[in-house]
């Protein structure tokens, strides 16, 4: 008897942001990282295929929509994200299926984009980074503050999972600092 496998993270990235992300990697690697976070249809399912993947969770890279300081680029990416990640899933709902991508340096935004992702888009649930970076790129706000409440409150009205994922430090810190979450 075949068990099915589904892969609940397989990040990818929009294509106009790609390179935002080339500093986390080895340059050697950056290439066919790259290619392999844009190749959806043609690298990805590929790779499904060989391994017994039937179903994969598409989420934005890490630092994702986290990573970008400024709320209203924050939010407009956010939304842009997730039009994209719902257009690759419209082209093959039987292999892929979305998390989304929300712009926590906005608690009231992302619980927004958050319903809309479900209610509109139908993702089945959202992935967010430990952390975001709101206002200046070295700050770290973490979702365990009073402002969070109602976003946390959303979450458990829509009852889908919402996966804390970790991400890497913020640049300026790396030294001296890791990671919660």
């Amino acid at each position: 008897m075949r068990v099915p496998k589904i892969a609940v993270e397989e990040h990818i990235a929009l294509p106009d942001i790609v390179d935002d992300n080339e500093r986390l990697y080895p340059r050697e690697l950056w290439p066919t990282l790259r290619h392999n976070l844009l190749d959806i249809h043609g690298h990805l399912l590929a790779n499904m295929d060989a391994n017994g993947v039937e179903l994969s969770l598409l989420s934005l890279v890490s630092g994702g929509i986290q990573g970008i300081p400024a709320k209203r680029h924050a939010i407009a990416t956010a939304r842009r994200a997730n039009d994209f990640l719902a257009e690759q899933v419209a082209r093959r709902p039987d292999r892929f299926q979305a998390l989304a991508a929300l712009p926590l340096q906005d608690p009231d935004a992302a619980a927004q984009e958050f319903i809309r992702c479900v209610k509109e888009l139908g993702f089945k649930g959202a992935m967010i980074n430990g952390f975001s970076q709101t206002d200046k790129e070295d700050s770290i706000v973490y979702y365990d503050l009073p402002q969070y409440r109602p976003f946390w409150a959303t979450v458990e009205r829509l009852e889908v999972p919402c996966y804390l994922h970790p991400r890497y430090a913020v640049e300026h810190r790396r030294d001296t600092e890791g990671t919660r979450g």
